[in-house]
């Protein structure tokens, strides 16, 4: 509940300082409610912040809300959360138990004091050439409610995002991380319907990490209708990491998503995986959930060239969980995919089929008569072998 007139509601770095380290906090963190009139509601840093090796981190509530903004693009328009204002800028957040954002929002202040263009925002960075680092530790989770703003420097190769990278523990020991980065729009509706007309949630639920991004381990989770655009999309190779999709979109303009050997995407609802091309090494897996599907859309769709370097298992689940009809499974759409590489199991091979570049998969739920027969029809071949 801290109020900076400019700079840093909470915590302000200077020009070119050290490092803001919030570290080593086992009882955990909270930065709430604070507001800055210009960069940063809770956290405005020109250098490098670390918030690591702490128990539950919440990053909450906190507000940018700047007058001398003209439009919705200028940089002093950010930082609802933290912002990152210089090319040294970067940040890492890793190995904490839970880290939370949510309810962080910039906006520009009118004159009479009213809100404009009110937009859910955890981290803005205006450009970068550094490395940033988002890792959950096994078994933890980054949960990102608020929009990432993150322009990154595409032109400079040290620039990236690096999600669920190795890091060093508390004791300097370095560990894997194997747990869950969550992108989702879950409460951007109900967090922005306090600010009525000025409330701008497309934005609110688009996240940019735009320099190369890399998935190392574990899992990533675009969720509730959130979207996150990359200018370079990896899973590593090897990995085993899983991207998962529950009504969410990773975009990739104007660029590539490499799917690393053994790479795995989850997806359930309405999905879309958008590059210019899209490639995928052996050994990689694609799980489709039909709990909750719709016969009128298609629970993922590859928008782009797509490339399959080897073999790819689709995997169909919730076949139970919907009623008689026609599913659409996976839309490759006009890519000219060599689909002779997919296996697909979880049902019939007379069950699915594919037309156009699109797989369908057609349900057909047994007669509550015919379960009944079989199963007296099983009860009494097993009643015979026990007098035999």
């Amino acid at each position: 509940n801290n109020t900076a007139a400019q700079s840093g509601g909470a915590i302000g770095g200077l020009q070119d300082t050290s490092p803001i380290a919030i570290t080593n906090n086992s009882g955990g963190v909270e930065i709430s409610g604070n507001t800055s009139g210009q960069y940063g509601g809770a956290i405005w840093s020109s250098g490098a912040l670390l918030i690591a090796n702490n128990g539950n981190v919440s990053i909450t509530g906190n507000a940018s809300r700047p007058s001398t903004c003209t439009t919705s693009t200028d940089s002093v328009f950010g930082g609802g959360g933290i912002y990152l204002g210089t090319q040294k800028g970067s940040f890492t957040i890793a190995g904490n138990d839970y880290v939370e954002f949510r309810g962080n929002y910039r906006a520009k202040l009118n004159t009479d004091s009213s809100l404009a263009n009110v937009q859910l925002n955890s981290i803005f960075q205006t450009t970068t050439t550094q490395a940033n680092t988002i890792s959950a530790k096994t078994d933890g989770k980054v949960v990102f409610y608020d929009a990432v703003s993150c322009a990154g420097n595409t032109r400079v190769s040290g620039a990236s995002y690096e999600l669920n990278a190795n890091y060093n523990n508390a004791a300097g020991e370095t560990v894997a991380a194997k747990g869950t980065i969550i992108f989702s729009g879950k409460y951007a509706a109900t967090d922005l319907q306090q600010f009525g007309s000025a409330a701008d949630l497309t934005a609110s639920l688009t996240s940019t990490l735009m320099a190369s991004t890399t998935l190392h381990n574990g899992t990533l989770s675009i969720e509730d209708g959130a979207m996150l655009k990359t200018q370079k999309f990896t899973v590593a190779d090897g990995s085993g990491a899983r991207l998962t999709l529950s009504n969410g979109k990773l975009d990739t303009p104007g660029s590539l998503a490499t799917f690393g050997t053994g790479s795995e995407i989850s997806a359930e609802g309405v999905n879309t995986i958008t590059a210019t091309e899209l490639s995928f090494a052996d050994n990689t897996t694609i799980t489709l959930n039909l709990a909750g599907a719709s016969q009128d859309s298609t629970i993922l769709t590859l928008a782009g060239d797509v490339e399959f370097g080897g073999s790819l298992t689709i995997s169909i689940e919730g076949l139970n969980q919907v009623a008689d009809g026609t599913y659409r499974l996976l839309n490759l759409g006009d890519a000219l995919a060599d689909i002779s590489k997919i296996t697909v199991v979880g049902t019939d091979a007379s069950a699915v089929t594919w037309q156009q570049g699109i797989l369908s998969v057609q349900v057909i739920i047994p007669e509550p008569a015919t379960t009944t027969l079989s199963l007296l029809a099983l009860c009494s071949l097993a009643a015979r072998r026990r007098r035999k």
